[in-house]
């Protein structure tokens, strides 16, 4: 078995995304280099942070965390791109056991309750053949232990990406873009709504507006990335 394991990793190497070194035995995705290199905005260690500021008067919001830096052409672009548009949704996975272990040094998701990825309709789910961000949300998972509803908030109007757009195009479309099938399952709960990126924080703020609907529900944000742009 062993032989048959090296025979493979001769012919199809398992490379660092980002330098394409050869990673060691115990590592996934990311060489350890790269992984120091990596933008990380350390949110969880300050009080507030620039991601829950933006959100601030829009949203009634507990906590935001988010993993790195979001800037064009850095490295977090180029994993997101691999994650989102080449099929690498473990990726996604393994960049979330990196922040879950970083976000447990600091306590940061005490109290959560439920998982819930930022759903995609079903057509572009179909066309993708997988939600990138249910693979994140699936790495918090493994570290944490705690359950995820990729059920209960549904996308009910399928969009154009929006990538390209500015923040009051990205609000439009947004708007009424989600909606849930059972108020009751989140009653009382704390939820971590999980996505990719965060960036105007119009796809969150529809997300919450469709949550809003739950009698004492508390909502939290994580993302793997953040754009101030």
């Amino acid at each position: 078995m062993k032989f048959l394991i090296s025979f493979f990793e001769l012919f199809f190497p398992n490379n660092c995304e980002l330098c394409s070194n050869s990673l060691y035995k115990h590592e996934n995705y990311i060489c350890g280099k790269c992984n120091k290199k990596l933008p990380r905005t350390y949110f969880n260690m300050v009080k507030t942070n620039p991601a829950e500021q933006s959100l601030w008067g829009r949203i009634d919001i507990e906590h935001v965390h988010c993993f790195l830096f979001y800037a064009k052409e850095n490295s977090t672009q180029q994993m997101l791109h691999t994650l989102k548009y080449k099929g690498e949704k473990e990726l996604g996975k393994e960049l979330a056991h990196i922040f879950a272990d970083e976000l447990e040094e600091t306590h940061s998701l005490k109290g959560i309750d439920i998982l819930i990825p930022v759903p995609l309709h079903p057509k572009k789910l179909f066309k993708r053949g997988y939600n990138q961000s249910e693979w994140i949300a699936k790495g918090i998972q493994e570290k944490t232990n705690l359950p995820i509803d990729n059920t209960t908030l549904v996308k009910a109007h399928n969009t154009e990406s929006q990538t390209r757009k500015n923040r009051f195009s990205r609000y439009l479309s947004s708007k009424e873009m989600f909606s849930i099938n059972d108020k009751h399952k989140l009653k009382g709960k704390h939820i971590l709504l999980i996505d990719d990126v965060l960036t105007t924080g119009a796809t969150i703020e529809a997300c919450y507006n469709a949550l809003a609907n739950t009698d004492d529900i508390k909502v939290s944000i994580l993302t793997l990335a953040y754009s101030s742009k």
